[in-house]
């Protein structure tokens, strides 16, 4: 039988895409319209509704059916480091303060959720773990970066795993290596892109930021990329990595697609044609890695069985 998931937040499915195979998402929720339609596209087969969490009913998800799991990507934004950290003071918040209802009075089996480093010493942390307590779960965290495996993406993020079936819900993740490979050895790099002018940056940038950012060399051993944000080529800086040109004094910001394999999502993954690139920079720098989102999702008997 299939493990049964709800997605709340789905975005563009990063959760979908690390669950892979052998999951029935009965519910992928958002009410962000482009991220939706990427969605869509991806996975046809999944049921999604554009909704405002905050208003959903127990009584209205209690109708999509019994889920195994919920996964859950609250707004990161009452909780960055650019932010004002208001928490659950931040209107964004008002989401995860109605899942936190949701839970108390439908109590999934299962749940697993990511946000930012963060969250893990704030409020809304310290409410959905009172929460779980209180509901029964058994816990367990973490905060952890993708280089820790050897994947060559920095992208610290604060993980959590819970189920109600006691200990026996949750298994030890799989032992973390640490060898980073180049990145020009993996094909995270289109060199076609190199010749494409929207990617290129000029002068003027460099003399003003070339302090500031990040530049990497595809040929450099062990290197690693900046955290890819959704400000990305809306930002000039602490936003992500920029690309050395080889055989030319120039630089290019990585591609959508590019910065998708960062996130180890899979070359099947599809990116519609009808977005602006800077549309397509904010939904996949707003995305999940992949990697880490198996790692927590790992931790979880019910996925080990199932998926």
């Amino acid at each position: 039988m299939a493990l049964r998931v709800i997605e709340w937040h789905c975005g563009i499915g990063g959760a979908s895409a690390a669950l892979g195979t052998g999951v029935e998402v009965i519910a992928a929720v958002d009410n962000h319209l482009d991220a939706v339609s990427v969605y869509q596209q991806n996975f046809p087969d999944h049921k999604v509704y554009v909704k405002n969490i905050e208003k959903l009913t127990a009584t209205q998800v209690a109708r999509w059916g019994a889920a195994d799991l919920w996964w859950m990507s609250p707004p990161c934004q009452p909780h960055t480091v650019l932010g004002k950290k208001l928490d659950m003071d931040d209107p964004r918040s008002a989401s995860l303060a109605r899942l936190l209802r949701l839970i108390e009075e439908l109590r999934p089996p299962n749940l697993a959720m990511e946000n930012v480093p963060g969250f893990a010493g704030s409020q809304s942390r310290e409410l959905l773990v009172n929460v779980m307590c209180q509901c029964g779960y058994t816990i367990t965290e973490e905060v952890v970066c993708p280089t820790q495996w050897g994947w060559p993406n920095r992208r610290q993020r604060f993980y959590l795993a819970g189920s109600l079936d006691g200990s026996a819900g949750l298994v030890e993740p799989p032992p973390i290596q640490t060898p980073v490979a180049p990145i020009g050895t993996m094909d995270f790099i289109d060199p076609e892109q190199d010749e494409n002018s929207e990617l290129l940056v000029n002068e003027a940038f460099m003399e003003r930021y070339a302090n500031a950012v990040q530049i990497v060399d595809r040929e450099e051993d062990q290197v690693t990329t900046n955290c890819f944000t959704s400000a990305y080529g809306r930002s000039p800086t602490r936003c992500g990595s920029y690309l050395w040109l080889p055989g030319r004094s120039g630089v290019r910001r990585f591609a959508p697609r590019e910065i998708l394999r960062f996130l180890d999502f899979p070359q099947s993954y599809q990116l519609p044609g009808h977005l602006s690139l800077k549309k397509l920079w904010s939904l996949t720098g707003n995305s999940l890695t992949l990697g880490a989102t198996r790692r927590v999702l790992s931790r979880l008997s019910v996925v080990n069985r199932q998926v």
